[in-house]
């Protein structure tokens, strides 16, 4: 392999000069400190005499570490002319190179394997480069500045290199970065030694949440799903939703009832009877729960308000009352606070100070690509949410004296003795905030948001979209109805512009441009008498269209065969969930008036493009017969069905890199128009065997179809024309 090549393979994704080219091939004709290096050098790699690289002059500075790391390696090479340094340079490059030639069957290459050791060595030669002109080390740095005395400073064969920094790795005296430090370095050099392509293997998946047990006796166990590695959390919430696994759970059948261990027909019956009671269990709603009343939470809330007021150092144990009610965070985090100067109560949430204002921040695992280039084209700005908290009581934290979890135990018995308020503990404090939430707003989705469950826990937050001000507004209208006093207190954000929620559906105006677009598209190619150009822009538009107006997933086929419009009634059933206990793998859809007036011009099309092409009728008579899907496109000589992989091929200019991105707009105009539990039924969000059509939803069809009213409602807040103005 030639060494131009293997060079631009290297510098493949964060080539932005040529000097750096340059650099690289400068550096492999100087002698090695390593022989085996240059020899396994010459045996795989084609260096020839005339090859033409010129000498470079200095290096420009790459402009992030992070997107330029090999080309940041060589500019610290090149700003710290040291002996050392440039002497490891030579070697560590001959070695990337020759690991770059080698054979790989797999799609992995061993470029993470360079990068990770050459960043090593740019971190080792800054710390080196301050040691020498005298300055103060930071702890990395001093790290870093030890590794210089582990590696040889004379001739060394490569076996013997290797095998002195595995004997270094067995000592016990190694602090865990020095360890992680050489094993980098170790596994790189046994690599050139093996001449090894570099292994593929699957990481262990991730789990979501621990198994726990459904019932009090121990008897039933639930394994939740696990996580791909590889796979992006934000995406794979939003996928657990579209395609259900099956749940898993193990049963000890002896433990439910002893005599079942001594009886098959015993055991059968214990399993019918536990599947019941796992139903029952996914069913059991706010309101079936032990929840006090609201007058009681009320007056909860007040008591432990004045009791704190009262005497602030004797009753402190009624403040982590008050903070974990209104904020939904367990009180043994709001304890650790005590003596947390960092202010982080999980790994999810911690606790900030903007404008002399304390907010509850909360990271959730929504959809944000940091790389995208027209942010300011989005909806949403942020994916994080500020919950507003009472200054007094955060401040009240740091005040002796500290509180364990026995007193607030303690003071939670007093308030049920003297409240008379039955089943109060900690770990139902921290849930009454979600319950007065829902009871006030009938939204489960901003019951969710205001006390931070994130995507994993609530099936819609991968799709939400609020205004900051909006939410943190409803927040403090239910703490109003809680205590008045209290929600004087709550300072909101004034920022009326600033948004929380997923960031794939675009603004208003961009959506605007792209349907524009799209049908503009059409209308050139009937212009240009480019009959089929315009059959394919057409059902391109349509897709788009339909998938708005129905809030549908993107899948294959979509929206499937003629047969699946009703028309008439106005209902579109389609497959674009899989549903666990059902027969019928699909769901309805209520079509608006726009979406049914497309669907009939587009019929009407079809069989006008019929008439004048014959060569394509048989296929056009498989549409309107159903034998085929309803929308396809004429490509390379065959016709093809729609899918997301072959839409993006025709929209890839406007960079639509998600193909929900439709559903996401629907999810984000219909937030607070309609009916939270029409929306749920609409994205197929219910509760699991609550889904529409099922025998425990609470919804009829005449309740369902009213959300088609606010569907059609988009056609003039996007300002989208129809085809049948231009037929």
């Amino acid at each position: 392999m030639k060494i131009e090549n293997i060079i631009e393979r290297m510098l493949d994704h964060e080539w932005f000069d040529q000097s750096y080219q340059n650099a690289i091939a400068q550096h492999l004709r100087p002698a090695v400190s390593i022989p085996e290096l240059k020899s396994l050098f010459n045996t795989t790699i084609s260096f020839d005499a005339d090859s033409q690289f010129e000498l470079p002059t200095k290096l420009p500075r790459p402009s992030s570490v992070s997107k330029h790391p090999i080309c940041a390696y060589l500019y610290s090479v090149d700003q710290h002319e040291y002996a050392v340094i440039q002497r490891w340079a030579v070697n560590n490059l001959h070695a990337a190179c020759i690991l770059k030639s080698i054979p790989n069957k797999g799609e992995k290459d061993h470029q993470n394997t360079i990068i990770k050791v050459l960043d090593r060595f740019r971190l080792a030669n800054e710390a080196y480069a301050v040691s020498r002109q005298g300055q103060q080390l930071s702890k990395y740095q001093q790290e870093y500045l030890w590794l210089w005395n582990q590696l040889p400073s004379h001739e060394i064969p490569l076996a013997q290199f290797v095998k002195n920094l595995r004997e270094l790795e067995n000592d016990f005296k190694l602090n865990r970065f020095q360890y992680l430090l050489l094993l980098d370095i170790r596994r790189f050099y046994e690599y050139v030694l093996a001449l090894k392509p570099k292994k593929n293997y699957s990481a262990p998946p991730k789990h979501i949440d621990d198994p726990h047990y459904l019932d009090e006796h121990s008897a039933i166990l639930y394994c939740p799903y696990d996580m791909p590695q590889k796979q992006h959390p934000t995406l794979f919430y939003e996928e657990l939703q579209d395609e259900q696994p099956n749940q898993q759970y193990s049963l000890n059948t002896a433990q439910v009832s002893p005599l079942a261990s001594q009886s098959s027909y015993l055991q059968h019956q214990v399993s019918k009877l536990t599947q019941q009671h796992i139903i029952r269990q996914q069913h059991n709603f706010s309101c079936s729960k032990h929840y006090p009343d609201f007058n009681s939470l009320s007056l909860l809330v007040e008591h432990c308000h004045q009791v704190y007021l009262t005497h602030p150092e004797k009753n402190k144990a009624y403040l982590f009352i008050l903070l974990s009610f209104l904020s939904g965070v367990p009180v043994e985090q709001w304890l650790k606070l005590q003596t947390n100067q960092r202010r982080v109560l999980n790994n999810r949430q911690k606790i900030i100070l903007e404008n002399d204002q304390y907010f509850l921040r909360s990271k959730f695992t929504l959809f944000e690509n940091a790389d995208f280039e027209y942010k300011n084209q989005l909806l949403n700005q942020v994916t994080y949410f500020d919950l507003p908290l009472i200054k007094e009581l955060v401040d009240g934290l740091k005040q002796a004296p500290i509180v364990s979890k026995e007193q607030v135990n303690q003071a939670l018995k007093k308030c049920r003795e003297e409240l008379f308020i039955p089943s109060l503990s900690t770990k139902k404090i921290s849930v009454l905030l979600h319950h007065c939430i829902y009871r006030h707003t009938n939204n489960e989705q901003l019951a969710d948001i205001l006390t931070g469950i994130d995507a994993n826990r609530s099936v819609s937050i991968s799709y939400c979209s609020y205004p900051v001000y909006r939410l943190q507004q409803n927040y403090q209208s239910t703490v109003e109805q809680l205590s008045c006093d209290l929600a004087k207190k709550i300072h909101i954000t004034s920022d009326p512009k600033l948004r929380f929620g997923s960031c794939k559906a675009p603004k208003p105006a961009t959506v605007t441009a792209i349907f524009a677009y799209l049908q503009h598209q059409i209308i050139q190619a009937r212009h240009n008498s480019k009959m089929l150009e315009m059959f394919n822009h057409y059902n391109i538009w349509l897709w788009h269209i339909l998938l708005l107006f129905t809030a549908a997933r993107p899948v294959i086929g979509f929206p499937g065969f003629l047969r699946n419009f009703d028309l008439k009634q106005q209902w579109l059933w389609v497959s674009d969930k899989e549903i666990h206990s059902r027969i019928d793998d699909g769901r309805l859809i209520p079509l608006c008036d726009f979406a049914v007036q497309e669907v009939r011009q587009f019929i009407g099309y079809l069989r006008e493009f019929q008439q004048l092409h014959p060569e394509h009728q048989s296929h056009i008579q498989e549409i309107l017969s159903s034998k085929k899907p309803l929308l396809s496109v004429y490509q390379h000589g065959e016709w093809q069905e729609l899918s997301p992989h072959l839409i993006s091929s025709f929209t890839h200019v406007m960079q639509l890199n998600h193909a929900n991105w439709l559903r996401h707009t629907a999810r984000a105009y219909l937030t607070e128009k309609a009916d939270e539990n029409l929306i749920l039924a609409t994205f197929g969000h219910e509760q699991n065997q609550q889904e529409m059509g099922q025998k425990f939803s609470s919804l009829s069809l005449q309740q369902y179809r009213t959300i088609a009213t606010h569907l059609n409602e988009m056609q003039n807040f996007y300002s989208i024309d129809g085809m049948y103005e231009y037929a």
